[in-house]
């Protein structure tokens, strides 16, 4: 089973609530309230009407992870103060990240792994982690705080496939010098 976008969504919400307690575990003194019939309405959206001329049994995966987590962001199913993070001082100055954050660290943690399928018939494992340093992740997180699926599906999955490229360099297209287009 995957962690994202099974057959059933049922499984999806099961496995994301599972993943909220255990983030919650390590990030917060009491448990998050979760506001399920919204966690569930946004995955059980997610098929119907994916911005992809192929529907979102085609989509990449970065795809799918982008409008998941623009979605997540959207809607806010997670209630609560991660009191723990708060003492770490890293997100002080970005107000209601919660959200944020959690769909980031779900997104990424659902491309840990991650098979693509290329244009060019190859298929590449994401094997190497992903990674960011603070400082850009306290910068996604507050871009994250005002993502939604219309507004942000787009630049979100151009992101996520260049920081798995970052990582996992022998995954991505061959590189194009696009100061040609401009001399």
């Amino acid at each position: 089973m995957r962690l994202l976008f099974n057959t059933d969504p049922d499984d999806d919400v099961r496995i994301v609530l599972g993943i909220i307690d255990g983030f919650a575990k390590k990030s917060s003194s009491s448990e998050l309230d979760v506001n399920d019939s919204k966690l569930l309405s946004l995955i059980r959206y997610l098929p119907t009407d994916f911005p992809h001329k192929d529907g979102i049994q085609n989509a990449s995966i970065f795809k799918k992870i982008s409008m998941f987590v623009a979605s997540f962001c959207a809607e806010r199913p997670v209630l609560g103060k991660l009191d723990k993070i708060d003492q770490m001082g890293i997100f002080n100055d970005i107000p209601q990240y919660e959200n944020a954050l959690i769909a980031l660290l779900i997104g990424l943690n659902a491309l840990q792994g991650a098979e693509i399928r290329r244009g060019d018939g190859r298929t590449v494992t994401l094997t190497q982690p992903i990674t960011m340093s603070k400082h850009s992740l306290v910068d996604v997180v507050d871009a994250l705080i005002s993502a939604t699926p219309v507004a942000s599906f787009k630049l979100l999955t151009i992101f996520f496939e260049q920081l798995c490229y970052k990582t996992n360099p022998d995954a991505q297209y061959p590189s194009f010098p696009v100061s040609q287009l401009i001399t």
